[in-house]
């Protein structure tokens, strides 16, 4: 009898734990709706200055999220953004935003490839590789071969389906 009040207890709490967790979730697909509100207004806003939209959207970026059209409206807007740049002016850009940012960055460009890679219609029609992997070698350069790793060990990253393989970045 006391082992199954013991199970019934164990059961209880992780009821209750689903029930909080579904809680954020719903919590956070209401912040992240309004974030792409937000950012919708931040992007209208400052179309001339590509460093004002990636500050705004690395201020918040959607970790730990089950909702994946969110995640793709995020990837997407990275994407729009990046893809406004001239190669030439990666460099320019890495170099003014800070350490936290840059691995952000990082993050998103793992997760546009991983997206591109799942054949999303929409990032292939604005997947500039030529930026990506400029962005990239910069992110590299600036932060050193560690970030890559940091990045793809990451427990909150953004997504985790990345095996590094001789200077690779297999796609799974």
């Amino acid at each position: 009898a006391e082992y199954m009040g013991i199970q019934q207890m164990k059961s209880t709490k992780k009821v209750k734990k689903e029930e909080l967790e579904a809680k954020e979730q719903l919590e956070k697909a209401e912040h992240f709706k309004a974030r792409a509100g937000e950012l919708d207004k931040v992007i209208s806003e400052n179309l001339q200055n590509p460093l004002v939209i990636f500050k705004a959207l690395f201020s918040d970026p959607p970790y730990n999220f089950f909702d994946q059209a969110i995640k793709d409206s995020f990837v997407v807007t990275f994407m729009v953004v990046i893809n406004s740049l001239k190669v030439e002016e990666m460099k320019t850009l890495i170099g003014k935003l800070n350490e936290k940012e840059c691995y952000i960055m990082l993050q998103f460009l793992y997760l546009c490839w991983k997206r591109i890679g799942d054949g999303i219609q929409k990032l292939e029609k604005l997947s500039r590789s030529d930026i990506l992997f400029k962005a990239h070698r910069e992110i590299v350069a600036r932060l050193g071969q560690s970030s890559v790793g940091c990045v793809l060990a990451d427990p909150i990253s953004l997504q985790k389906h990345f095996i590094l393989y001789s200077n690779r970045i297999i796609l799974i």
